[in-house]
């Protein structure tokens, strides 16, 4: 057992201005007894708020043991995510973590149903991958308009669903990188998805055997549904069908 100790983040933009509104979205930590993660999905879940920078731009982590090496990740409304690594926490350490500017996305996400979809997680995963505005685990949570904002850095990008319980929600994004495919999210014009959400329904059935019609036990049933293009967006590197998860 090591005593809890803290450290602080100096937010500053590329001006060295502070950022007021940073938020920690992914935290890890390793030390002798292994390694930890709270990613974004689990600071709500596990009745943890999520540490923000103030008005002189310092934020706080939350309390870890003295000596572990912590890693994370912090996101802004109005600027790409940055990441700070290595940082060993020590009594009265401090890091100092520039921001940039980046690029907004807008989401818009229709219901067949004309309901209203909530708490979708989303998944974005930049080229490469191992970089601040890739997004694992995260919750967007559309207005009454089914709109959704946030902000990445430019770049190229290989994967962008949506996923919700009670919907299967299309298109796909999964460009293939060794075509030359790339999904492409850029400063100075509208990076702008439009999704649509379809109510999941439970089937029934039995899986046979084609010549003998016996039963099949242990087998494992993949659905799949039309991956189609937003209107107007035939541009956009799209599969013609993907699974139905």
């Amino acid at each position: 057992l090591r005593k809890p100790v803290t450290a602080v983040l100096e937010v500053r933009d590329k001006a060295g201005r502070p950022v007021q509104g940073a938020r920690v979205r992914e935290l890890e930590w390793r030390g002798e007894n292994g390694e930890f993660f709270v990613r974004s999905n689990a600071w709500e879940s596990s009745g943890m708020t999520a540490p923000v920078s103030d008005r002189s731009g310092q934020l706080r982590l939350p309390p870890l043991p003295e000596g572990v090496i912590a890693e994370g990740v912090l996101e802004h409304p109005d600027l790409a995510p940055a990441n700070t690594t290595g940082l060993r926490m020590e009594d009265g350490a401090r890091r100092r973590v520039e921001m940039r500017a980046g690029a907004p996305i807008t989401f818009k996400i229709d219901s067949d149903a004309g309901q209203r979809v909530s708490d979708v997680e989303m998944i974005l995963h930049h080229e490469p991958f191992s970089h601040p505005s890739t997004i694992r685990f995260h919750t967007i949570r559309p207005d009454d308009s089914g709109i959704a904002r946030l902000t990445v850095a430019p770049g190229e990008y290989r994967i962008l669903m949506l996923r919700h319980d009670d919907f299967i929600i299309t298109p796909l994004f999964a460009p293939d990188l060794r075509k030359g495919e790339s999904l492409r999210i850029s400063t100075g014009q509208e990076n702008r998805f439009d999704f649509k959400a379809h109510r999941k329904v439970r089937a029934r059935g039995r899986v046979v055997d084609v010549t003998t019609a016996r039963p099949l036990a242990g087998v494992y049933v993949l659905g799949e549904i039309l991956n189609e293009a937003p209107q107007g967006r035939a541009d956009l590197p799209l599969d013609e069908w993907c699974f139905a998860d």
